[in-house]
């Protein structure tokens, strides 16, 4: 395991639908972040000051309004690459398959969710992690960002997400940012 994996961990827990423990885990990803990141830390405290006064079930709303009825907000990954084209199909099956080999349980949502993209990339070899966190989780994750307005209280753990994975994760050299992503040839990732 790599030292970030369990802030990834932390990340992904955070951002599925709001329960009671909420409030902890924005308080593990912040401890998690300490000094080395501290823009995402901002961001993190930022959220939670915005967060706090709701009751869970204005959070809850707020989630929903915010990613379930928005569809330029959806954590499904995929479908910001690939929208309802077949690749996406492929997508999906591949991100399964980096689950099941790297024992990650699948939890309700879909394996392209954030959720469970984050914890197949804090768990696959640097190299891999860098280049599917360029070549596919950064541009879909900065699309959702596009899409929350900045009032709302999502788009800091959004936009936070987006500069820790800058942060922890490489640019692969000769790699240019491109929105190809029909020509990605993934492979399953190397266990750590």
């Amino acid at each position: 395991m790599h030292t970030y994996t369990s802030l990834l961990d932390a990340y992904a827990a955070m951002l599925m639908y709001p329960e009671q423990d909420h409030d902890i885990l924005v308080q593990l990803c912040l401890d998690g972040c300490g000094a080395e990141h501290a823009n995402v830390a901002q961001r993190l405290v930022d959220y939670q000051s915005q967060i706090q006064p709701l009751s869970l079930s204005a959070r809850e709303e707020l989630y929903i309004q915010t990613f379930d009825l928005n569809k330029s907000g959806t954590l499904d990954l995929g479908w910001h690459l690939f929208g309802e084209d077949y690749n996406r199909g492929l997508f999906l099956v591949k991100v399964r398959q980096y689950l099941q080999l790297l024992k990650i349980p699948e939890t309700h949502e879909l394996p392209d969710h954030v959720s469970q993209v984050l914890r197949v990339l804090g768990r696959m070899s640097p190299e891999e992690a860098n280049q599917f966190a360029y070549a596919c989780v950064i541009p879909a994750i900065e699309i959702i960002g596009e899409g929350i307005q900045a009032e709302n209280a999502h788009s800091h753990t959004v936009k936070g997400l987006v500069e820790l994975l800058r942060d922890l994760f490489d640019m692969p050299a000769g790699f240019e940012e491109t929105t190809d992503y029909e020509s990605m040839n993934f492979q399953l990732p190397t266990i750590q």
